[in-house]
């Protein structure tokens, strides 16, 4: 009995730290207008071709998918679920509801951080990534 309520008491601890996040939200420039990314590049051109809105969940999964030296098999395990995961929830209709726990937010979090977006819309990340521990 002991321990079906201390595992309870765990599964209410880590869902309290979890949220539901609309990675649909565009992020926007200085002018209020949704940053555009590409969606599209030219096999032969290299340039890109057709661009999209750049929404807090392609911001993500772009930003969690890269490869870093020295990242332990877990951490490659963990980005590449997160950005495989946030890249199929996209694949349905706005709004996006992706339940996003605190460890998974601060990846998110750290790399976009790191990526080549402008402060402002990194600040824009952060905020709608609330989630915490």
């Amino acid at each position: 009995m002991r321990t079906i309520i201390v595992i309870a008491l765990a599964m209410l601890s880590t869902a309290a730290h979890a949220a539901d996040v609309d990675i649909s939200v565009p992020m926007l420039d200085q002018s209020g207008e949704p940053v555009m990314d590409c969606d599209k590049v030219s096999a032969t051109t290299g340039q890109c071709e057709s661009f999209v809105p750049l929404t807090l969940g392609r911001l993500i999964a772009g930003a969690v998918d890269q490869s870093e030296p020295g990242l332990k098999p877990e951490e490659v395990v963990a980005r590449g679920t997160l950005a495989l995961h946030v890249r199929q929830a996209l694949r349905t209709t706005p709004p996006v509801l992706f339940n996003m726990d605190a460890d998974n937010a601060a990846l998110a979090k750290a790399q976009i951080v790191k990526s080549r977006v402008a402060p402002s819309v990194a600040v824009q990340a952060i905020e709608l990534l609330g989630v915490t521990k």
